[in-house]
């Protein structure tokens, strides 16, 4: 099986710096809504290129592997948790 690895450092980052560095890896368009649900999104296309909805794609039998390093340290907007 084959796969693409990424590899984020998000040390000392705030939640919307990693949105912006995620969005950067992966080439998601502009509109990409910079959220956890619009990665999600983005991510579910991956094996799609024909969607245009991020730069990395992936063969049939390829896996992404993405790994956060000290991703316990990113600072949370906290109303991003809170349900309204």
């Amino acid at each position: 099986m084959k796969h693409k690895t990424i590899h984020i450092d998000c040390n000392k980052l705030f939640e919307q710096e990693l949105n912006e560095r995620i969005k950067v890896l992966l080439g998601f368009p502009d509109c990409y809504g910079m959220n956890w649900d619009a990665m999600i999104d983005c991510l579910s296309n991956i094996h799609y290129p024909y969607e245009q909805i991020s730069e990395v794609t992936l063969g049939k039998d390829e896996t992404l592997f993405i790994y956060c390093k000290d991703l316990s340290k990113v600072k949370f907007d906290i109303s991003t948790f809170i349900m309204q």
